[in-house]
């Protein structure tokens, strides 16, 4: 008898336990029993933790920022939220026609141009020697498989096949970067899509080594530095405002060393004349009179190097912006070698919208970040 009382008894204090609200609130749910079992109490990986259902919690923003990493399980691909973020927005070329029933690219943009809207897209990251190495990583681990070693089609998936799955085919030279990232993104053939496997950063960078397994000729560049809070060579002016970031220099001459007045005229003529064609890096005819001014320079002075920086505003993105200020600096490149300079004394660089010089909320302040910059060292 008291066994069963005793059991009465706990039913009826876990049930008011359960059931009764010690809070004034009339929308609290009252107490809960074991949350945790289908509330997560995890931080949501993609969720503005300071905001829920329209109420914004300052303290539990300050938690989560000092007490979480926000760094995704090792393994996973993640949602890039760092600078640069939109280089991970929507590709721009759309996915080949009937690529939903043929890769499974289900919801995809289709475009009838395909690859072809690709061809001229050049790869915005700097090939450098981090960059080699990394790239070379990625095409083993994803890569290899079917391409070979040496990208001649003969990986172990084929050889091993007994004749069931045919060769992709060995890379070819005249293949652009374009055509390989979208081939990455999209698939070929018996190729799927490795859009879900590697961010557009990492398809970059292994573009670089396929083009280098192809026989192309890759020229080590040096890493883009534009950060606002570092000085890499010590001149007092930070790499976001540097055009000579490895180079010491003076502020008046924004961070390149000092040169002659007469130079010193030849590149801000160079600088102010230089006109392209609107959304192209083909270099307009007006512009020839000023950068031959530059090449004379160069050819007189054997000892001096050029460094030339493109420069556009925030509007169209990261991505196109980089891609835009690349081809407009190495289309100058291409020039003044075509006049006989030699490519080992010109660096050229695309920074994008990374390194504004103005503010880029004023039509006015756009003009001013849409540039390129010469600037001679010795």
């Amino acid at each position: 008898m008291k066994l069963k009382a005793f059991k009465y008894c706990a039913i009826a204090t876990l049930s008011f336990s359960g059931l009764v609200s010690c809070v004034a609130d009339d929308n609290s749910p009252g107490l809960e029993y074991m949350p945790d079992m289908y509330r997560s109490p995890a931080v949501e990986a993609y969720v503005d933790n300071g905001e829920v259902e329209g109420r914004y919690d300052e303290a539990a923003q300050d938690m989560v920022k000092e007490k979480f990493s926000f760094l995704p399980p090792a393994g996973t691909v993640p949602y890039w939220t760092g600078e640069n973020a939109d280089v991970m927005y929507p590709y721009n070329h759309g996915a080949p026609v009937n690529s939903d029933k043929t890769h499974g690219l289900y919801g995809y943009a289709q475009s009838v141009e395909g690859r072809d809207a690709a061809k001229n897209d050049i790869n915005p990251i700097p090939y450098t020697k981090e960059v080699a190495d990394e790239g070379k990583v990625i095409f083993g681990r994803f890569c290899i498989h079917c391409h070979g070693e040496k990208g001649d089609g003969q990986g172990t998936v084929v050889t091993n096949s007994g004749d069931k799955f045919p060769s992709p085919g060995a890379y070819k030279k005249e293949v652009t970067p374009g055509e390989i990232f979208y081939t990455i993104t999209y698939g070929k053939g018996a190729m799927g899509s490795h859009a879900s496997q590697l961010n557009p950063i990492e398809r970059w960078k292994v573009t670089h080594y396929v083009e280098k397994l192809a026989g192309v000729e890759k020229e080590i560049e040096e890493p883009l530095l534009y950060d606002a809070n570092t000085d890499t060579d010590g001149d007092g002016v930070m790499d976001n405002l540097d055009e000579c970031p490895r180079i010491s220099g003076s502020k008046e001459n924004n961070g390149c060393p000092d040169v002659s007045a007469e130079t010193k005229t030849v590149l801000s003529d160079a600088i102010r004349g230089l006109v392209f064609e609107t959304g192209s890096d083909a270099i307009a005819g007006s512009s020839f009179t000023a950068i031959d001014k530059v090449v004379a320079l160069m050819e007189a002075n054997p000892d001096h190097k050029l460094i030339i920086n493109g420069h556009t505003d925030n509007i169209g993105g990261w991505l196109p912006n980089q891609w835009l200020s690349h081809k407009r600096a190495r289309s100058v490149k291409a020039y003044l070698a075509d006049k006989g300079i030699e490519k080992n004394r010109i660096n050229a660089v695309g920074y994008g919208q990374s390194k504004p010089i103005a503010d880029n909320a004023t039509e006015e302040g756009r003009q001013k970040n849409r540039r390129v910059e010469f600037r001679i060292y010795n």
